[in-house]
């Protein structure tokens, strides 16, 4: 996985979000999901735990940006349904 390209995730406005998304290597809707930031250091980006769902988020702002922001919170709404751990963030 080291050598995978992120995904990107991208709004209306045209702000861009890059991400790694490690799924748990069995499935049920009580395998946590957790929520990495990460500054681009490989050692957090390619972080993987078979029992938890890892979605690290590449960050590159410097302020407060409210549309990156809710961009954050869809993906995060997004994978959670899509793999049935909203409550377990």
């Amino acid at each position: 996985m080291p050598n995978q390209a992120p995904l990107m995730m991208e709004d209306e406005n045209h702000q861009k979000l890059y991400y790694h998304f490690t799924p748990a290597a069995i499935g049920s809707n009580f395998i946590p999901l957790i929520v990495i930031l990460s500054d681009e250091k490989d050692e957090v980006r390619h972080f993987e735990y078979k029992m938890w769902n890892v979605l690290t988020l590449e960050l590159h702002f410097t302020k407060e940006d409210v549309s990156l922001q809710n961009l954050i919170q869809t993906l995060i709404e997004e994978i959670a349904d899509a793999h049935e751990c909203e409550e377990h963030i």
